[in-house]
């Protein structure tokens, strides 16, 4: 996984996590908001910001860092919140399901197709060549 962007945006890879910022997480075939409120770096062994509270609805993203180094965590909470209009609408149009539905479909037809034609060339080849060779000889080699 080291050659894998995760949440490597959130510290430093092209852009940085600021409190107010929202993150979403695709759960159970819906998608939730969370906003920033929080951005914490601990060392390895430091669990006391990871709590469970009661009566907010809170995750936090951890990652190693600092990148390359990885001898402490950083720690993003957010606490969910409305998803704006605008998002929901992205989120509703992703058409992602709908692509790799059609690429599984075309790759099984192109199987299909190929396997169609290996099995025709197959039953027939030996004829179709012999009919532009007469004079060629066939030697049959059986694998077993």
């Amino acid at each position: 996984m080291a050659d894998r962007l995760m949440f490597d945006k959130l510290n430093g890879f092209g852009m940085k996590a600021e409190r107010g910022d929202l993150f979403h997480i695709d759960f159970a075939g819906q998608t939730i908001t969370y906003k920033v409120v929080s951005i914490n770096v601990a060392t390895p062994d430091d669990f006391t910001r990871l709590k469970i509270e009661p009566g907010r609805d809170i995750v936090t993203l951890l990652i190693c860092t600092p990148y390359g180094i990885n001898d402490h965590r950083l720690l993003v909470t957010g606490e969910r919140t409305a998803m704006p209009e605008t998002m929901e609408e992205q989120c509703e149009s992703d058409g992602t399901t709908v692509y790799l539905t059609l690429y599984v479909i075309a790759f099984w037809i192109i199987v299909f197709v190929v396997a169609s034609a290996t099995l025709v060339h197959d039953e027939h080849g030996e004829e179709d060549v012999r009919r532009v060779y007469p004079s060629a000889t066939f030697r049959s080699i059986r694998m077993v």
